[in-house]
């Protein structure tokens, strides 16, 4: 007779895989919600060099891997599915757009209450809200404008992640966006702003890299059997965001 500690649970793999998806989503939300309240500290001038900013700094940058979690997780999910030209839209529509609308109307209220107590002319208002859409990230709601972006275009990411032969393609994209994403990052730290290199017609792109990635994740294109390899990496990442935070 078997005893309790000789029970061994053997869960179906779609199950395991939600459970390790479910995981990381956890614990993104968990560091989006640090990283939104520690930026409140490291940001300030009078906060900065101080003893806790030190101790503050590297778990923000450990939180910043957050947001490149969740597209890469939307990639890992959503690139391979088989869906036409017009499920996709109405997925995307009734996931993000529906949403990325009643939320940007709802922050056009919020805003306006601000101000009221402002002499503000209304049109002049309304065109700050115009530009601080189209400005990124500017707008609080751009992860929603550039997921739009990426989810209206998954009918080509299918094409491109739909078999082996097309491998050497998505790798070449997964190059390309990422060296965007490097050099518009180093292009704009001498000048310390993101708003003229960054908006929502070209941010998004440096994006794509991390959503492609999750979706030749779920292909197994991509191997991660050098661990040696990946926390040379992530010790790399942890330096230079560190350095490039102070500098800025």
């Amino acid at each position: 007779m078997n005893t309790i500690s000789d029970l061994k649970i053997s869960l179906p793999n779609n199950l395991k895989k939600s459970f390790n998806v479910d995981l990381i989503r956890v614990v993104s939300i968990l560091m989006v919600l640090v990283l939104h309240t520690l930026l409140n500290f490291t940001e300030r001038t009078d906060f900065f060099s101080t003893k806790l900013w030190f101790i503050f700094e590297p778990v923000v940058i450990l939180s910043k891997t957050s947001v490149l979690l969740f597209f890469m997780l939307s990639g890992y999910l959503v690139i391979n599915k088989e869906r036409n030209i017009k499920e996709n839209a109405q997925k995307t529509t009734k996931r993000i757009i529906i949403p990325l609308i009643f939320f940007s109307i709802l922050n056009i209220f919020f805003e306006l209450r601000k101000v009221s107590s402002v002499n503000l002319h209304l049109l002049d208002f309304l065109q700050s809200q115009l530009v601080r859409i189209t400005n990124f990230p500017s707008s609080s709601l751009w992860f929603l404008v550039v997921l739009t972006f990426l989810y209206l275009l998954n009918p080509l990411w299918a094409l491109i992640f739909s078999n082996k032969r097309t491998s050497e393609l998505s790798s070449y994209l997964l190059i390309l966006t990422f060296l965007f994403s490097l050099i518009g990052t180093f292009l704009k730290f001498p000048s310390l702003k993101n708003e003229v290199f960054f908006n929502n017609f070209t941010g998004w792109i440096g994006y794509i890299f991390f959503y492609l990635y999750g979706g030749a994740i779920k292909n197994n294109w991509i191997s991660f059997q050098k661990s040696r390899v990946n926390i040379a990496f992530i010790v790399v990442g942890f330096i230079f965001t560190f350095f490039g935070d102070f500098y800025t």
